[in-house]
């Protein structure tokens, strides 16, 4: 047991429990150490051996309240670059932890101070020292990124869209110095870009990518001011992304520290939540008519004129749902075939 004890990273992960005796095998000192609120490496060698102990060092100490004695804090700076070379995949599990914690921003900000974050996440880094002058934000982009992961909900996709949502903001910040004011236009769609790659980098599923990055695509979203308008707007969002969306979005106000009201995405989501209750068509499926109808009409077999049809009918029930009628849609398919569509 104790050789094999002495192969694990930490002396507070480097104990055993006799079930026989009822004896504690701790033979590099854990417990004092847990008494003590000291993370020790049981070996000078311990994370040079695999330096993602170093990220495993973050999760511990964010989680349990420790921090790194002297020789400990050495090895993980020593180690830090060599994250770097680290399967991705085994960096996103660790990530995973971290972004999940009750208060992800303690292990980030540790991650910064130790020199961890540049060799995994150097997005991140760029936000540090990010200005936002204008009177919308408390707080720089890094900063602010902290606040809104703390503020959001556990959820995976909620937790990693907060981590990333103005991630494109160093790049498109533009200081106005006779406005004292800083803009981003367009941080949004870069963000998105910078979101999709840095996860799929890191070996995250493409569907768990793809929903981050959509997040981060709509989280600047304005509120539609007719109901026309909000099914459009959910139509462009997704249904099934509402709810984290809002959760990011009510994250994100939280986290700019400059008391802003909410009450006006509060009535636009509960305007949606409205529109949903009437059930109006949203998607293809929803038609009264399908790409059988439109292929047997128009005479055309399967390919893109199938869906641009569909695509036209779509449109034309989420202005007016009443319109999803079977014998008025093929009334409006046939036009389409008189049209030349």
């Amino acid at each position: 047991v104790e050789e094999d004890l002495a192969g694990r990273d930490f002396t507070v992960n480097a104990m055993a429990f006799d079930l026989r005796t009822d004896e504690l095998i701790d033979p590099f000192g854990g417990r004092e150490d847990i008494s003590a609120k000291v993370l020790r490496a049981v070996s000078k060698d311990a994370l040079s051996a695999d330096p993602l102990r170093c990220l495993r060092a973050v999760y511990i100490c964010a989680r349990c309240g420790l921090y790194p004695d002297s020789a400990t804090l050495r090895q993980i700076e020593a180690s830090a670059p060599d994250l770097a070379d680290i399967a991705p995949e085994r960096i996103a599990e660790e990530l995973k932890k971290i972004v999940l914690l009750p208060k992800p921003s303690t292990a980030f900000r540790l991650c910064r101070d130790w020199g961890l974050l540049p060799h995994f996440l150097p997005e991140l880094t760029a936000c540090e020292g990010v200005t936002q002058e204008g009177g919308w934000h408390a707080h720089d982009v890094f900063e602010h990124l902290m606040a809104t992961i703390d503020s959001a909900p556990p959820r995976l996709a909620v937790r990693l869209a907060a981590l990333f949502h103005d991630i494109g903001k160093p790049a498109r910040r533009k200081y106005i110095p006779e406005r004292d004011r800083a803009i981003f236009y367009g941080h949004q769609n870069l963000g998105e870009r910078m979101a999709r790659k840095a996860l799929l980098r890191l070996m995250f599923s493409k569907e768990l990518a793809e929903r981050v990055a959509v997040l981060v695509r709509f989280h600047m979203f304005t509120q539609a001011q007719t109901d026309k308008g909000v099914r459009r707007f959910i139509r462009k969002v997704g249904v099934e992304l509402l709810d984290d969306l809002f959760d990011l979005r009510f994250a994100d106000i939280e986290a700019q520290g400059t008391d802003r009201d909410k009450r006006p995405d509060e009535e636009f989501r509960a305007r949606i939540e409205k529109i949903l209750s009437e059930k109006p068509p949203l998607s293809y499926k929803d038609l009264t008519v399908d790409g059988n109808d439109v292929m047997r009409l128009l005479n055309i077999s399967a390919g893109p004129r199938v869906g641009e049809a569909l695509e036209h009918l779509l449109q034309i029930v989420l202005d007016e749902p009443s319109k999803n009628d079977r014998e008025t849609l093929l009334k409006i398919i046939e036009s389409m075939k008189a049209e030349g569509a």
